[in-house]
């Protein structure tokens, strides 16, 4: 099934503030370029450097069919227009395919709009290979794309994307944006410095994405590693476990806390134990970056359906439940849930390497189903620096 005709719209030129250009004076680049080229296998295989258009593909091997819509070429003006069109008529068949990038970036604001829709739609993205698509009933699939790009512009379209990942082979990259016309200034560019960092924040992306970027000339283009690119949360399959910390509280006293992201999502979860009078006291913190639901619409879903049980365990099945006064909007997002940490819970925490925190099991909604797996390295130490 294709919507390439449908999705490509008009088309009409516009400044190109992310996408570097091959230069003759540059053979680095120009390689670059090659290699890009080349990545686009198979004979159907369309111009990499055409406008981004959008198709539906669902190639089967083994028995095991996925279907995915790829977003290949250079994004221009009219690609978020594109992108509604295709994602109206998806919507209306009711289907939601991971997006499968291939550009070499484009215009840069445009891909900032891109990202955004991506993100309002609740769709997922990806960028590796090969890309396959179906060649007829009984015939193996044939190769679209050997080795994706997704570079420039198109890595911030990405970003959009609520579950992401880069296959091992993508081409990843990033350099200074641009505008087509020479230098911007220096007043224009701390504007879109801000804008990309606020871009940034609202993807769950760290800022460190920018840094990266800076340290690569505007005609070249850097890889990411894919170490770092999870290491920033770009890819977002495999977010690192963090230890527990203890840091001061207002009124100077000590908060143990532990902050982790939710794999495949930019879900947080956050878990803080603190010392209030004799007792010990304890909240869970939750809180999701994505589009489809409002902050007014998930506090009115935690407000009706929000259990207080938290449930804990272990990856060998123990855990324990508690419960706590029930869910409540917090700041910058935030849902929190305050409940008394009990010798079992603090048990468990102390005696297991690794646990995981489940709430709202019966939403039908993964926006209100807080879940995580933590680490409990430093909680024993910083439980006793509490109980002192």
């Amino acid at each position: 099934m294709t919507l390439r005709a449908m999705a490509r719209g008009r088309r009409h030129s516009s400044p190109d503030i992310g996408r570097p250009g091959p230069s003759p004076g540059n053979p680095w680049l120009a390689g670059l370029f090659l290699l890009m080229m080349l990545c686009a296998g198979g004979s159907g295989a369309e111009p990499f450097s055409e406008p981004m258009d959008f198709t539906l593909h669902q190639p089967c091997e083994s028995g095991a069919c996925e279907q995915y819509l790829l977003a290949r070429g250079a994004i221009d003006a009219d690609t978020p227009e594109r992108f509604r069109e295709a994602w109206q008529f998806l919507r209306a068949r009711q289907e939601f395919p991971r997006i499968y990038f291939h550009s070499p970036g484009g215009n840069l604001q445009a891909a900032l709009e891109l990202g955004r829709l991506i993100r309002a739609a609740g769709l997922d993205t990806h960028a590796g290979g090969p890309y396959l698509e179906g060649n007829g009933i009984g015939q193996p699939p044939r190769v679209l794309v050997r080795r994706a790009a997704c570079v420039s512009a198109c890595a911030y379209a990405f970003l959009g994307g609520v579950s992401r990942s880069l296959g091992e082979n993508a081409l990843f990259g990033l350099h200074q944006f641009f505008a087509k016309d020479g230098d911007i200034g220096d007043s224009p560019t701390q504007i879109m410095m801000t804008m990309l960092g606020a871009y940034l924040d609202e993807m769950g992306v760290d800022r460190r994405f920018l840094d990266f970027a800076a340290t690569t000339v505007p005609d070249q283009i850097k890889p990411l590693p894919l170490s770092l690119s999870r290491d920033l949360n770009v890819d977002n399959q495999h977010p690192p476990q963090s230890p527990w910390r203890l840091e001061a509280g207002p009124a100077g006293d000590l908060i143990a806390s532990v902050a982790q992201r939710v794999p495949g999502s930019d879900a947080e979860f956050m878990l803080r134990v603190w010392s209030s009078g004799r007792r010990l006291a304890g909240e869970a913190r939750w809180r999701a970056r994505q589009g489809r639901i409002s902050e007014s619409e998930l506090a009115e879903q935690f407000s009706v359906r929000g259990s207080p049980d938290l449930v804990f365990r272990t990856p060998s099945g123990g855990g324990v439940t508690v419960v706590s006064e029930g869910w409540r909007p917090g700041e910058n997002g935030w849902f929190v849930a305050a409940f008394d940490p009990g010798p079992d819970f603090l048990n468990l925490l102390e005696k297991s390497g690794e646990v995981e925190f489940l709430a709202l099991a019966n939403s039908q909604l993964p926006e209100i189903s807080p879940r995580a797996r933590f680490s409990t390295q430093g909680f024993a130490n910083a439980l006793r620096a509490l109980e002192r």
